[in-house]
């Protein structure tokens, strides 16, 4: 790193590990800064305004008996992106290591109140100062006379009001490292940058992370950066952020994103990012393995199911990701949709994290332990068009297979768990080889609808899209009385399935069984038969078509 020697001006070469004491400078950038380059002409000419901040810190540094100070605008050759990538990746370390950090408000007057007038001052909304504010032990601030006005210590109620950061964090009495994601993020969510990848490279000390430097790809910087986090914490929080809404008419309107924010402004609710903090220090334990992939987000771990959110705003249900409270109510998490096998997006609606207690989560109604992933963006990729069964290239594109709600059926289980939906009741058959996919489902059988209705029977009906048939039968016709009671259901689906891929199944197939005695005294002979019909539900799709299973339930009296 290069420091000013303050007796002689001029600028030295030192290893940060030997460094001796320095001052460091934290303000706001204007739009005559001196560069590297401009130091030459050094102190010969200092009456140049654009030296003013050298001076001046020159001088505050001396009253101090420091004799090296360090300027980001001055030390720094930003002709070479090697040295620029190694100081931005190295600066939090340079502000916590400096004896002092001199916070000029260039924009506070001598006869301001400290207390009003930084809440306006343009040096706490930048990204840069937020780790200049945090890393440094010691910040003394000055104002625009470079008047000294109080320390980060005495003024610490005042910065903590303003800033939205603990004032725990601020004095450094709490480990930068236990502090959770959301938190971190919601401190920069009203800051800004001059250079929209700045916003993530100037987070990079808080976060603890490293990344390379690469101005011009944009908001991708800052999706580098949660990956990056990612990789070295297992801190779900850095998912609780809220989208922003989109309302027509007056309802919210659902919409699609990825499981990755866009920036750090969906962290504002700095309210509930504290209070989801709270939570996950005591849900850590609980925390599931996750990683990203080239699928996105990869978890293993346990999805709920939502009830109605909000029925005035007429939000849909959908599944839930836990981030902390696993095991009991009330749940923090981000709402999901199901789009193909073990695949999901976010579904970004409000409230997109928050409470949810027992009126509306299903805390009985969820899926056992499996691994899903999570788009980590959601930009829009064309459907696969074609026929029903279309190939594209080595695989076959297949429609997903709808099982409509009928009233004389009740499904129990399925199978495969991964590929079936539970709201639109599909399987998501996506791209298969030429074998094609099988799924299937275990129904009750009820003899009448609603609360009158009585279990008669059971039955499995299992689709095949390779040949686009079906097939049905009587539950336990070909399983054993164990697996029937309550056994090992995935066994009975897994041979069920394996005869319904090797027989030759007709395109529709009924099954009958005769109940009991009646009150009458006579029995009744029940059917079910079922068809593949393929059709547009508008629930799921307005344009692509799906594979419906029909299903006709009859009885007669013998």
């Amino acid at each position: 790193m290069r420091l000013i020697n303050v007796a002689t001006g001029k600028l030295e070469d030192w290893e940060p590990a030997g460094a001796p004491a320095y001052a460091i400078l934290s303000h706001t950038w204007g739009d005559n800064e001196p560069k590297l380059e401009d130091m030459a002409c050094y102190p010969a000419h200092d009456t140049r305004n654009k030296y003013c901040k050298i001076r001046e810190t020159i001088k505050q540094a001396t009253l101090r008996n420091i004799h090296y100070v360090w300027i980001d605008t001055c030390c720094i050759d930003k002709r070479s992106s090697a040295e620029l990538s190694e100081a931005i990746n190295s600066m939090f370390q340079w502000y916590k290591n400096a004896a002092v950090c001199f916070t000029y408000l260039e924009d506070l007057k001598p006869d301001a109140d400290i207390d009003l007038g930084l809440e306006t001052c343009r040096w706490t909304t930048r990204g840069w100062t937020l780790q200049e504010l945090i890393a440094p032990k010691d910040v003394q601030f000055l104002d625009r006379d470079w008047n000294n006005r109080g320390t980060k210590e005495s003024l610490q109620e005042t910065i903590s009001r303003v800033t939205g950061i603990r004032r725990d964090i601020l004095l450094g009495t709490a480990a930068l490292g236990g502090i959770s994601a959301a938190e971190k993020m919601s401190w920069a969510a009203s800051r800004k940058t001059t250079r929209e990848e700045d916003m993530a490279y100037s987070l990079l000390g808080i976060f603890e992370v490293n990344m390379a430097l690469i101005y011009g790809e944009g908001p991708k910087a800052f999706t580098r950066l949660q990956e990056e986090i990612i990789r070295h914490t297992n801190d779900l929080s850095i998912f609780a952020w809220n989208a922003s809404q989109r309302t027509s008419g007056g309802i919210i309107d659902p919409y699609l994103c990825g499981v990755l924010a866009e920036s750090p402004r969906v962290f504002a609710n700095r309210d509930l990012v504290r209070e989801l903090s709270t939570h996950l220090a005591a849900s850590r334990t609980f925390v599931p393995e996750f990683s990203m992939t080239n699928r996105g987000l990869r978890i293993t771990t346990e999805l709920r199911v939502s009830k109605n959110i909000d029925v005035e705003a007429r939000l849909p249900r959908g599944y839930f990701l836990c981030l902390a409270n696993f095991h009991r109510p009330p749940g923090i998490g981000i709402y999901l949709k199901k789009v193909g096998q073990s695949s999901f997006v976010r579904l970004a609606q409000a409230p997109l994290i928050g409470h949810l207690d027992n009126d509306n989560l299903d805390w009985n109604e969820s899926m056992s332990p499996q691994t899903i992933y999570i788009a980590a963006s959601c930009q829009a990729s064309p459907a696969p068009s074609g026929s029903l069964g279309s190939k594209m290239g080595r695989y076959y594109h297949y429609p997903p297979i709808h099982f409509p709600v009928h009233p004389y059926l009740q499904i129990e289980t399925v199978f495969p768990k991964s590929s079936w939906d539970i709201f639109n009741r599909i399987f998501h058959t996506g791209m298969t080889g030429v074998s094609g996919f099988v799924g299937g489902v275990c129904c009750r059988v009820l003899s009448d609808t609603g609360s009158k209705g009585r279990p008669i029977g059971r039955v499995g009906i299992f689709v095949r899209t390779v040949d686009m048939k079906c097939r049905v039968f009587k539950w336990g016709s070909e399983m054993s009385e164990k697996e029937i009671t309550g056994g090992d259901v995935a066994g009975a689906f897994q041979q069920a399935r394996l005869v319904s891929f090797y027989s030759d199944l007709p395109a529709v197939k009924s099954v009958c069984w005769d109940s009991g005695t009646t009150g009458t005294g006579r029995s009744r002979r029940y059917q079910v038969r079922v068809s593949l019909q393929s059709e547009v539900v508008v629930a799921i799709s307005t344009e692509q078509p799906v594979c419906s299973v029909h299903v006709e339930v009859s009885s007669k009296r013998l």
